[in-house]
């Protein structure tokens, strides 16, 4: 056998060792992305949680400056989480549509400035919340006439 061959030979197996263990390196990669993942959908949720926990009952005319930003930065959070698909949409809507549409409901039907902030409830209220909003509603409506049929 020649030099040229064994060369070749060995070449080869030391090729389909190195696509071997690129693959499998790949593959663990894409756990860790996957475990990464959820560790964030999980942070999502316990800061969601955090947020949510914190809102008091909102008076736009008896209630801080704090506890009104709080208000909406829990209303865009969740909304946020809603429309990123960072949580799953089903959990979001199940466990927080409730208190998201009392809140919105409070913003949306508040049309005199607010002290501090010179805006209306309504005003505050992102293109993002009330598109979460809409979807979190169409679900819930889909959801009901499902269950009825």
């Amino acid at each position: 056998m020649e030099i040229a061959t064994v060369a070749g030979i060995v070449s080869v197996i030391v090729s389909a060792f190195s696509a071997f263990f690129a693959y499998r390196m790949l593959k663990l990669n894409e756990k860790v992305i996957e475990q990464s993942a959820n560790i964030s959908r999980r942070q999502g949720v316990i800061d969601l949680h955090h947020t949510w926990s914190d809102i008091k009952k909102v008076e736009f005319d008896k209630s801080t400056k704090e506890s009104i930003a709080k208000a909406k930065g829990a209303l865009s959070l969740t909304a946020t989480l809603w429309l990123h698909d960072i949580i799953e949409k089903e959990i979001l809507r199940q466990n927080y549509w409730d208190s998201f549409d009392t809140l919105f409901q409070i913003f949306n039907s508040h049309d005199q400035v607010i002290a501090g902030f010179n805006r209306t409830g309504k005003q505050m209220l992102t293109n993002e919340i009330k598109r979460a909003h809409k979807e979190m509603s169409d679900m819930t409506v889909n959801q009901v006439n499902t269950s009825n049929i």
